[in-house]
């Protein structure tokens, strides 16, 4: 199973269907422990009920200011349009302003948040070539900002919203053989944290 694979059938099975990262671990496990981990991973990525709720306010917020800057953009390009500037330009605008934003709203609302990571990378990778090209004035300083906030939450909430699991390190004889196992316990009811993805080993 590909890393696609495991992601796609993490999303059908806990966003559309509800059920819970164990549930649909279990289902998915193999033989092989550090691929069983790898699949832990995966799976963490998609948000959890708990986590969802808990970051719902801060999808909004993003899904709000994300929609602000859509119309700014969209007046951008009616006064490029008046101003006869060359197709090229007017087609990066429109990129700008409709598809890449929507993206982002597309993958907040769908919990799609690899989309937000994405959208936050280029819409950066835009701001930076034309930064020289800014006034900055009152204006300016302002869309700037509002930008700097979607940039911020769209690489801010992919990583807060992972569901968290412990791996426990399982030790145990087989045919002569000792062997490592993990021990994987999702935590649906809780946030991503890295203190909380904890190895003991049990013998």
């Amino acid at each position: 199973m590909t890393k696609r694979e495991i992601k796609k059938k993490g999303y059908q099975e806990i966003i559309k269907n509800g059920r819970t990262h164990q549930s649909v671990y279990e289902e998915l496990k193999t033989t092989r422990p550090a691929f069983n981990k790898t699949i832990a991973e995966h799976l963490g990525e998609t948000p959890s009920v708990a986590v969802r709720s808990k970051w719902q306010i801060w999808l909004t917020i993003y899904i709000a200011l994300t929609g602000v800057t859509v119309l700014i953009r969209v007046l951008g390009v009616f006064v490029l349009l008046e101003q006869k500037v060359a197709p090229l330009v007017i087609l990066i605008a429109v990129l700008l302003s409709l598809v890449l934003p929507g993206l982002g709203i597309y993958g907040a609302l769908k919990y799609k948040l690899e989309l937000l990571k994405t959208t936050s990378i280029i819409i950066l990778l835009f701001t930076f070539r034309g930064i020289g090209k800014m006034e900055m004035d009152i204006t300016g300083i302002i869309v700037l900002s509002l930008v700097g906030t979607i940039v911020f939450l769209g690489l801010f909430l992919p990583y807060k919203m992972k569901t968290s699991f412990k791996t426990t390190i399982v030790k145990k004889e087989v045919d002569g053989k000792m062997l490592t196992d993990y021990d994987i316990q999702f935590e649906d009811g809780q946030a991503y944290n890295n203190d909380d993805l904890l190895d003991s080993d049990l013998v």
